[in-house]
């Protein structure tokens, strides 16, 4: 089974830096722990072999909970670490309704914790 990409414009400093272990995302509804994912620039309209590859990561967690519940710790988690929970929370809606995903803080939202299994050399 071929590994999948999950795109990681917005953060991908983080990701390179290895600051960057929690994602939130209002889809990948079929996500389990222990599936491998290429965290990759940017997927949407990019041709599979025209990703960027930032590095290979293994899902450790996935759980289902509102958008504003999000935590101080969270936010470091994120890759944000000087971010308020309210900028996290504006920032996110504004990015999902850029997409057409209509998001409120009261919205569910996926919380996908991993770990890196190998990071790509730029």
């Amino acid at each position: 089974m071929p590994i999948r990409a999950m795109s990681f414009y917005h953060t991908q400093a983080a990701i390179a830096q290895r600051r960057k272990t929690v994602t939130r995302t209002a889809r990948w509804a079929m996500l389990e722990p222990g599936e491998l994912l290429r965290a990759v620039k940017r997927s949407r309209g990019i041709a599979k072999a025209d990703r960027e590859e930032l590095a290979l990561i293994e899902v450790v967690d996935v759980r289902t909970e509102l958008l504003g519940d999000i935590t101080d710790s969270d936010i470091v988690l994120e890759g944000l670490k000087d971010w308020t929970k309210q900028e996290f929370i504006d920032w996110f809606i504004n990015l999902n309704s850029v997409i057409g995903i209509p998001m409120t803080a009261q919205a569910p939202v996926r919380r996908i914790e991993f770990k890196y299994v190998k990071i790509v050399d730029e």
